[in-house]
């Protein structure tokens, strides 16, 4: 289902597919019709049935933003987290064994190596009652130390003549004495998710069989969302308890490597600059096996105290680019290309909405061309059962979880995907841009496209994508994309075009910065759509002018005698307030109060709807006795300030004064009263606020004939103590102030 459209604005058109190659130009695109202030309206009702959303939009973007971070690379610096990936014990550290096994016989000094330096589980008992086991399958997350815990079970008690560790692909279910030693421990790290499926109860018990008679022990690992059909096999699974600290496995490590040199390892760890790289580094998601690792870097760059800091960061830098190029050349069909950008961009998103994405850019190379043909490793009608998805997350170094996902009806728990680097989102894009010349055309087609997508949610990310890519190339992005997007009658692309230079404006340095000013100035002077673009730019980006510079722009674009601008004036200013947290409240409506007096035509009319529209969509919660209570912003910054409670009586008593946007007003007044029911401090703000706003005549009467309908059973707002306290103290006749 997609999502509702945005207050304000009208469903999004269907657009054809915009190709980027001179040969293959965009067919035409129908356009919104023109706007007019019952559409604005229109958008007002909505927001005030649905408030909240100018915030929601901006926590969007603040998402969108941590979710590429910032890169690395910028300061030359790389972190442990995208140096090494994998497991530390996939390294082998032994030989081929000379049976018929696909297996490697891993060395005695590797294993004792393991076991003096690993950190056992806080329950003891459990672990050890695990190793008397014959065959176990121990479950975890990625990056809990599995196949450390493995090695310790198998050689721990009753050391093995031998540990082998399996070939990855080795068939479980195909295993028989003839393949098996004596007293030999067998390591199966990682067991494939089909595989897992596949396996019976049956299967296992006959292979712990055979095991137990030859004294020996195996132990497959898997991972933690693997599951399996037949529930017998659930006493062979154990699930690791709670997860070791990554300083205690790197302490460990550190001081074995360095035994030999008495006090070492405790100066290194005495140094300031060592503590601030174990800070950075030893986060405490960080994967164990990559702690260890920081321990053996610090230890070869030992010899050099004063430079131990600056060495490590070299190695995991060079190492860390090796390691991701190799990654990314190595997805080796144009599905995993295109599903790895998607993640990039849609990182900690639904997971559908990742692999939707990703299927749009694939048909977009498909329709750009030669782009996919030189490119892809696979035939054009590849079957869609393929790969299955645990080892396309595997391949692209990512996880599924549940998490909390906010939409228009509510928030739910959907099943998100992201990377399991949080540096990968920036660096795929990045690596994408600078490294793939002919994949850029069907990149930035697909960008435009998502541009105006139904969800709010894949616009902001495109968006920001965008962003980040006009760091890069600013003079390309702005005539490829921004102009474009500014220039679109479409309400939803201009805004797009806005969202984009939010990060440019402040991330990445005042030349770009400045450039991103002269642009957004620019528009303001260009057609009703630039003018619009540059408004929703002055409103949803504040960090491209200070707010009186901001309030000044947009006080400019008021005048405009275009209702596309003026929902993005109005838009905007909602935007602002909301942003700062309320602290923009006092100009925003000061600025309101003054266009209201204004002689100019269509000054007067952007103020009712500006204050309507910052009115109806702005809510803040705040804690009470009886738990938190949900508040009209506007009501609760004027409860707090006579002064704005002044200013704020008087434009509600001008609106609900006006004969063309009473009916308007009366109808975010039913939505705050609705709100305030259940709260006592709530509703005597709402009565004295509605109060001080009849100063007029025609607002008690107006109110006296609409209150009531508060009280009504079948009425849509349901706030019949609120009704009666008002009625009680309304004016009966003419009040002036």
């Amino acid at each position: 289902m997609s999502e509702p459209t945005p207050p304000g604005h009208p469903p999004a058109a269907v657009k054809a597919p915009d190709l980027s190659t001179p040969e293959h130009p965009a067919p035409p695109v129908t356009e919104p019709p023109s706007r007019s202030a019952a559409d604005v309206g229109l958008g007002i009702s909505a927001a005030a049935a649905n408030p909240g959303t100018s915030a929601a939009r901006n926590d969007q973007v603040r998402e969108a933003r941590r979710s590429f971070g910032r890169d690395l690379r910028i300061d030359g610096e790389a972190s442990l987290r995208d140096a090494i990936n994998g497991n530390v014990y996939n390294v082998f550290h032994g030989k081929p064994t000379t049976s018929g096994l696909a297996a490697m016989r891993l060395a005695a000094e590797f294993l004792a190596e393991c076991r003096e330096t690993f950190v056992p589980p806080s329950d003891a008992t459990a672990a050890h009652s695990w190793a008397q086991r014959r065959l176990v399958i121990l479950r975890a997350p990625e990056g809990w130390g599995k196949e450390a815990h493995a090695l310790w079970l198998l050689t721990a008690h009753e050391p093995p003549d031998a540990v082998l560790r399996l070939d990855p692909e080795t068939r479980l279910r195909g295993l028989s004495a003839s393949d098996l030693a004596r007293s030999t421990g067998y390591l199966l790290a990682d067991l494939p998710p089909a595989q897992a499926s596949a396996l019976t109860a049956f299967d296992l018990e006959r292979l712990a069989a055979e095991v137990a008679r030859l004294g020996g022990r195996m132990i497959v690992t898997v991972r933690q969302e693997t599951t399996f059909t037949d529930g017998g096999i659930s006493r062979y699974v154990v699930d690791l308890g709670a997860r070791v600290d990554p300083r205690d496995v790197f302490d460990k490590h550190l001081r074995r490597r360095l035994r030999d040199r008495p006090g070492l390892a405790d100066r290194l760890l005495g140094r300031p600059d060592v503590r601030q790289l174990l800070e950075r580094e030893l986060t405490p998601d960080v994967p164990l096996a990559k702690a260890a690792d920081l321990a053996r870097l610090i230890a070869d760059e030992a010899d050099r105290p004063d430079d131990v800091v600056a060495g490590v960061r070299d190695r995991l830098t060079r190492s860390d680019q090796q390691d991701f190029t190799s990654w990314f050349n190595g997805l080796n069909d144009l599905h995993l290309q295109c599903f790895a950008i998607a993640l990039s961009i849609f990182n900690g998103l639904p997971y559908e909405t990742v692999a939707d994405t990703g299927l749009q850019l694939h048909r977009k190379f498909d329709m750009a061309g030669g782009t996919a043909v030189a490119t892809r490793a696979v035939p054009e009608a590849a079957s869609p059962f393929g790969d299955g998805r645990a080892s396309r997350l595997r391949t692209l170094r990512a996880r599924v979880g549940k998490a909390d996902v906010t939409t228009p009806y509510g928030t739910v728990t959907a099943e998100v995907v992201r990377y399991a680097d949080a540096t990968f989102p920036v660096r795929v894009l990045r690596h994408v841009w600078q490294e793939h010349d002919r994949a850029r055309g069907g990149v930035i087609a697909w960008l435009r496209d998502l541009g105006g997508h139904p969800d709010q949610t894949v616009r902001i990310r495109a968006a920001t994508a965008v962003g980040v890519l006009t760091a890069i190339a600013y003079d390309h992005m702005r005539h490829e994309v921004l102009a474009r997007w500014a220039r679109s009658r479409d309400p939803e692309r201009r805004e797009a075009a806005a969202i984009a230079l939010v990060g440019p404006a402040e991330d990445y340095g005042p030349a770009l910065a400045g450039a991103v000013r002269n642009l957004v100035a620019e528009w303001a002077q260009g057609s009703a759509e630039l003018k619009a673009t540059a408004a929703r730019a002055y409103g949803a980006n504040t960090g491209l002018v200070p707010l009186d510079v901001a309030l000044g722009a947009l006080e400019k674009l008021s005048g405009e005698d275009d209702f596309d601008v003026v929902e993005a004036v109005c838009l905007s200013l909602t935007d602002l307030v909301a942003a700062r947290d309320g602290a923009a409240a006092g100009p925003v409506l000061g600025l309101i109060r003054v266009w209201s007096a204004s002689r100019q035509d269509l000054r007067p009319v952007v103020a009712h709807l500006a204050f309507m529209f910052v009115a109806a969509d702005l809510v803040v919660e705040r804690p009470s006795a009886r738990g938190p209570v949900t508040w009209p912003t506007l009501l609760w910054l004027a409860y707090c300030d006579r002064e704005l409670h002044r200013v704020l009586a008087g434009l509600w008593g001008w609106s609900l004064n006006s004969a063309e946007f009473s009916e308007l007003a009366l109808t975010v007044l039913d939505e705050w009263a609705a709100m305030v029911e259940r709260d006592e401090s709530a509703r005597q703000a709402f009565v004295g606020l509605v109060t001080s706003a009849c100063v007029h005549s025609r607002v008690p009467a107006r109110l006296r004939r609409h209150v009531p309908r508060w009280t009504k059973p079948d009425s849509k707002t349901k706030a019949e103590r609120t009704a009666r306290e008002l009625l009680a103290v309304l004016p009966q006749g003419v009040t002036h102030r």
